[in-house]
């Protein structure tokens, strides 16, 4: 018999979302059954949860229902690629993949690091993601719609590095139908509004460069209630003078006006950060291959935080060279603080050393210094960008609660009442959730539509209502949540509620959704990863649940003190008592169920004297405490692993 024939899948998700086998079209019948292709194709090489999948397509079915749902999806699906020979979809009874090594899916080749070029990658995109697929579920279409916006934010930085290329080469033409595509993209990117101002200007067509600045100006007027920023502003009444003057361009190959600065001050509500490129002090070609790296990651993963406003790379990496100080850099990018630091390669090692400035006096706020070997460069600059962004976001917020702290509270915005408000949710204590809660309120009453306030305020009261009042009901939380993703799909925090509000109902396959949503969203947020942490404990994965406390804290070196309680839970229910009260006693003041894990523990290993004060500490803190409510509320999925716990707990009541 001859060898079987190789057989290659493409799948374009660019555009209506088309498939081809060995070059012929296949067609793929029916709505679900696209979105279906779609997610595991973006997901390409993984095992999906058939529970994730579930809650993403059928929401509104029972388990058994969805599942049923599934498996003739997936069968519909396989007969379309497989044509009955196998090979492309591969599923268990636990979860379903797409794979091969002969499957090409344009939009996971459009943002990988391949052998493509710039302008090949753009070539790809033939339009937005699953274009015409809509009406799947309401969590299909927010997660479709954070994809999309992933996407248009990748070709754009594609087309702004074809922009700067065709401008410094002065290839006017080529240039201005770049920029035309980006503001088509976005149309309220006023840099590159400026970009077609300077290209029609070089070109002497001062009357279109003019007509330009008039319909971004009624555009920002429209969309935002503002005027064009100041560089703009002066840039059209150059234009103006020229016009008027009567200039004519040289007709030789001259260069349009250098790209200004992204002058986009600080947007309302948001801390605005820049990243330097960081300075190389050694002579490896790797130093400067790997200093360029790092900022660029840390520029991309912090721009994944919907609270903080970082300036693109084109504009802060022309400060690479220039030796002035971190105001007048604040000054001219409009921001608020800078990143920068230093790599050095010594031998198998790298050392980087970051630092947070603040623009306004210069002053350090936040220095680390981070010793690696030098074994995967790559690994270590997404390992350090993950760190530093997670960090810097932490201390960002702790020095605008501080800066603000002393002012009344009608007087803050609703950015400054959120900062107050996260703090106060992070000591976890009745009275700081309790502030917590009305902080987000007031924050929401001064202004509507901060999608990020709805979601924090959900995730706060949802802590008061379980921890505090012993109850499941959150019917509110889930309200203000799915009301902070109708305002930014794009918002993980309230994924993170969304997440925790259906963990706390047992809803275990929604909440597993909803924590994965958030962290394809962001995942450097810390406080999702710590709840999913908890989730993935009550699910009964105490193995996973610790690996991702730790990744949450290892982000996150300033965490909240309670985050020590959910590395101690996971230890705990692994019976790792020695290594699980390292953690509680982590934990400065304890509340009184803390107390009562530190007595159980301390039990376990025999520590008696510790025993009795954690035990009488419990009962000092919570006079009616009654560990029946904590068997009812704590949502384990396995009673097996509920009834061993709770029997550590029993042990401590029962003397």
């Amino acid at each position: 018999m001859g060898a079987t024939k190789k057989r290659n899948l493409t799948v374009c998700l660019f555009g209506p979302v088309t498939a081809s086998v060995n070059g012929l079209d296949t067609p793929i019948s029916g709505k679900k059954t696209v979105a279906l292709l779609l997610y595991l194709c973006r997901r390409m090489g993984t095992e999906v949860p058939r529970e994730t999948i579930c809650a993403m397509l059928w929401p509104d079915s029972g388990e058994e229902q969805a599942r049923g749902s599934l498996r003739q999806t997936l069968s519909v699906l396989r007969k379309s690629l497989d044509q009955g020979q196998g090979g492309f979809i591969g599923s268990s009874k636990s979860a379903a993949t797409i794979q091969g090594d002969s499957l090409f899916v344009d939009a996971n080749v459009f943002e990988a690091e391949c052998g493509l070029s710039t302008d090949e990658k753009i070539a790809l995109y033939r339009g937005d993601l699953a274009e015409g697929l809509s009406g799947v579920s309401p969590e299909f279409d927010r997660w479709l719609e954070t994809e999309r916006r992933v996407m248009q934010t990748r070709l754009l930085d594609y087309l702004g590095q074809v922009l700067s290329r065709r401008t410094q080469n002065s290839g006017f033409e080529d240039a201005l139908a770049t920029a035309t595509r980006m503001i088509e993209i976005d149309p309220l990117q006023e840099h590159i509004h400026r970009n077609v101002m300077e290209i029609l200007s070089a070109q002497g067509k001062f009357d279109a460069a003019l007509r330009q600045y008039e319909k971004l100006s009624a555009l920002l007027q429209q969309e935002l209630g503002v005027q064009p920023d100041t560089p703009t502003r002066e840039l059209a009444a150059d234009i103006r003078k020229k016009r008027n003057s009567g200039t004519v361009p040289t007709t030789t190959k001259t260069q349009p006006p250098a790209q200004a600065v992204e002058d986009s001050p600080q947007a309302p509500g948001k801390a605005s950060l820049a990243v330097l490129p960081f300075k190389v002090l050694s002579t490896s070609e790797d130093a400067l291959f790997f200093g360029e790296g790092i900022a660029e990651d840390l520029i991309i993963e912090l721009s994944r935080e919907a609270d903080l406003f970082v300036v693109a790379r084109q504009s802060s990496f022309q400060f690479q060279d220039e030796q002035i100080g971190a105001p007048q850099i604040g000054d001219k990018l409009g921001v608020q603080f800078l990143l920068g630091g230093s790599i050095r390669l010594f031998g198998e090692r790298v050392r980087v050393t970051t630092h947070l400035l603040r623009c306004s006096d210069g002053q350090d706020i936040w220095a680390e210094r981070f010793d690696r070997k030098l074994d995967n460069i790559f690994d270590i600059q997404t390992e350090i960008a993950r760190t530093v962004s997670s960090t810097v976001v932490g201390r960002i917020t702790s020095h605008d609660v501080r800066r603000h702290s002393h002012r009344k509270l009608e007087d803050l915005k609703a950015y400054e009442l959120v900062m107050r408000g996260t703090e106060q949710m992070h000591r976890y204590s009745e009275d700081g959730l309790k502030s917590a809660v009305d902080n987000f309120r007031a924050a929401i009453k001064h202004d509507p539509d901060y999608g990020r306030a709805y979601g924090l305020c959900a995730q706060a009261l949802a802590y008061h209502i379980w921890l505090y009042l012993l109850e499941d009901n959150v019917d509110e939380p889930v309200s203000l949540a799915n009301k902070a993703i109708q305002i930014d799909p794009a918002d993980s925090k309230a994924q993170c509620a969304l997440g925790f509000c259906c963990l706390i109902q047992r809803k275990f396959d929604q909440a597993q959704f909803h924590f994965e949503a958030g962290l394809q969203i962001n995942p450097n947020d810390d406080l999702l990863l710590i709840e999913y942490a908890r989730f993935l404990l009550y699910f009964g994965k105490p193995d996973d649940s610790l690996r991702r406390s730790r990744e949450a804290m290892r982000l996150n070196p300033y965490h909240p003190n309670w985050y020590w309680n959910i590395q101690g839970r996971c230890l705990h229910t692994l019976g790792r008592y020695s290594e699980a009260l390292a953690a509680f006693e982590a934990i400065a003041t304890p509340p009184f169920y803390v107390n009562l894990y530190l007595a159980a523990c301390y039990k376990k290993v025999g520590m008696e004297e510790r025993y009795q004060e954690a035990r009488r500490k419990v009962f000092e803190l919570k006079p009616d405490f009654d560990l029946s409510y904590y068997t009812k509320v704590y949502p384990y999925k396995s009673k097996a692993v509920s009834d061993e716990f709770f029997e550590t707990l029993k042990a401590v009541l029962d003397g």
